[in-house]
């Protein structure tokens, strides 16, 4: 084979493969840009940024459908972490008489549309985690997720309902189902600054 037919050979070779690497090249750019909308705070997190701050919160909380309820008074700090990505609060002052502290964590998921919130606790060891569907900020905010009660060795059913009355002032309400009892609303929380 000659020189002249080998060269031509490889210039069809390169130019056969110029539009794989323009491809190649394509899906670099359009992955970037699905990385990096995933990676951006949006709307949502600007919602979440606006409750930062010092909350007082008063705390309703039943034991069993039809119980007197238990109040206690304490303070929530909340601020933005990971630039603007997550919403952490912290928890601190008595429930039942006892010193309690807590954490949670509130993320919203650009690529999913779910927001995902994570409670611990220094009277539990275990971590709840709950999720759910957020397509519009200021919109009442519902999750729900599993929990172990210790007390009947069992997973049971727990679902949030959030709503912001403004920016100075949300509820969160938590319901649980007990086997045996159905649905009841366990704690009501209203957060005002």
């Amino acid at each position: 084979m000659s020189a002249r037919r080998i060269l031509i050979l490889i210039a069809m070779a390169v130019l056969a493969a110029v539009p794989s690497l323009q491809a190649q090249d394509q899906d670099a750019a359009a992955a970037q840009a699905a990385m990096l909308a995933a990676a951006t705070p949006g709307p949502i997190h600007a919602f979440l940024a606006e409750k930062t701050g010092s909350w007082d919160v008063t705390v309703t909380m039943w034991t069993q459908p039809g119980a007197e309820p238990g109040v206690s008074t304490v303070a929530s700090k909340i601020e933005m972490v990971l630039d603007g990505r997550y919403m952490r609060e912290d928890f601190s002052g008595e429930f039942f008489g006892m010193p309690f502290t807590g954490i949670g964590f509130t993320g919203y998921n650009n690529s999913t549309g779910l927001v995902t919130a994570t409670w611990i606790d220094n009277m539990s060891t275990g971590t709840m985690i709950m999720t759910g569907k957020y397509d519009k900020a200021g919109d009442p905010l519902e999750t729900s997720g599993k929990m172990f009660d210790p007390v009947s060795g069992k997973e049971m059913t727990m679902r949030s309902v959030t709503t912001w009355k403004s920016n100075d002032e949300f509820h969160i309400d938590y319901y649980v189902v007990m086997e045996g009892m159905g649905e009841y609303k366990s704690m009501s929380m209203a957060y005002k600054r």
